[in-house]
């Protein structure tokens, strides 16, 4: 499975915190354009990637 098809299984704001992350915005930076703490950042992107990682693992047919 492809990762575009893979980010269609996150919400917008995970997808949107893990393409900044990805485009090489740090933590601190992303939680400030979002006014939010950065634990929280971090948080979203780890649930983010493990999300991922399950779907990627069950090619895309895992239920979450």
């Amino acid at each position: 499975m492809k990762i575009e098809e893979l980010y269609k299984h996150l919400t917008p704001k995970q997808l949107r915190r893990i393409v900044m992350y990805k485009d090489g915005i740090k933590v601190a930076d992303i939680a400030r354009i979002e006014a939010v703490g950065h634990n929280r950042i971090k948080k979203s992107l780890s649930l983010a990637t493990k999300k991922l990682a399950k779907l990627a693992k069950t090619g895309g047919s895992g239920v979450l």
